[in-house]
């Protein structure tokens, strides 16, 4: 059995909701670093934080219910800016400079990260994180 990390998180609070929300699923999966985190949280930057680690067979089916119940979730809240229920995440790819893709490119490795923000379709707001949000 290999296990994979699907998500990292500084807040044992939400790693525990989405591991709960994970295992109701019937995914199996456990909490890595959760006790050292949460007992020394200055060591979270050092350890990468808690991860979510998901049994390799069920990392697609674990990311698209974490993915769905955010999307859910997102859809309850309304823009501190303008009022509206208008929110919708996008997913961004940021790329390293040209220098870097460069020199990764003649090592033979090809990295980008993927990350997501959360967008207001009515005035354009935006953040990263779904905190800012509500």
């Amino acid at each position: 059995m290999r296990f994979s990390q699907i998500r990292s998180y500084d807040n044992y609070i939400k790693a525990n909701l989405q591991l709960n929300l994970l295992v109701d699923s019937g995914i199996n999966c456990h909490l890595k670093d959760e006790h050292t985190v949460t007992i020394d949280p200055f060591l979270s930057p050092a350890l990468g934080g808690i991860k979510l680690m998901v049994l390799d067979t069920d990392l697609s089916r674990a990311q698209q219910i974490l993915e769905s119940a955010e999307d859910a979730y997102i859809k309850t809240l309304a823009c501190p800016g303008c009022g509206s229920k208008s929110l919708e995440r996008q997913a961004l790819v940021k790329l390293p400079g040209w220098g870097k893709r460069l020199v990764d490119r003649l090592r033979g490795i090809n990295e980008s990260v993927f990350s997501s923000e959360i967008i207001c379709r009515s005035c354009g707001r935006r953040a990263d994180d779904l905190g800012q949000f509500s």
